[in-house]
């Protein structure tokens, strides 16, 4: 059996912090590189050893998680983050989400604070990934379920306005939004 090309386990490396997502986005997006870079392209599967010469190894065989040990990360929000990162290719990430979906990953699973992938694209202010995130169904109705009082509770739009209050302007995530 084949292992699943998206999930997989980070070693820890001595000194570094946990990784907490989306907080600190940065931890994430460099272990989502690191994960990107054993992928070849056109060829989303990496060997079993491949992922554990880096410290790497499958987890199960849904592919709808990652984890570094110690906390878990669902897979789509996490290629989300990944999505700007300079190091990676953007079209290995879109090709990560798809096989995501098609293998039938919840789109709507939310992360380890609350938010949905159609969430974090908000949040890191992306509208290609907003409509992509809506065609596969993205539900922007749901409602955050956050340890951040200020969050909880609130559906797409109204994360939108929030951030919106605080000067992070989201004019075209908002118009994909409220397309008919």
């Amino acid at each position: 059996m084949r292992p699943h090309p998206i999930v997989v386990r980070w070693a820890p490396v001595q000194g570094s912090t946990q990784a907490r997502y989306p907080q600190s986005g940065n931890i994430m997006r460099t272990k989502c590189f690191l994960f990107l870079l054993l992928m070849v392209s056109g060829n989303l599967l990496a060997s079993e050893a491949s992922l554990k010469a880096v410290g790497l190894e499958s987890t199960d065989e849904s592919g709808c998680y990652l984890t570094d040990g110690k906390s878990i990360f669902p897979t789509i929000p996490t290629m989300v983050a990944a999505y700007d990162d300079a190091r990676v290719d953007k079209n290995i990430v879109l090709k990560v989400i798809d096989v995501a979906v098609s293998a039938g990953c919840d789109i709507n699973a939310p992360d380890n604070q609350g938010l949905s992938a159609l969430n974090a694209a908000v949040l890191f202010n992306n509208p290609k990934l907003v409509e992509l995130l809506l065609e596969y169904g993205a539900d922007p109705s749901l409602r955050i379920a956050s340890q951040h009082k200020n969050l909880n509770g609130l559906n797409t739009q109204e994360f939108i306005e929030y951030l919106n209050a605080k000067n992070q302007k989201r004019d075209a995530v908002a118009r994909i939004l409220n397309q008919p």
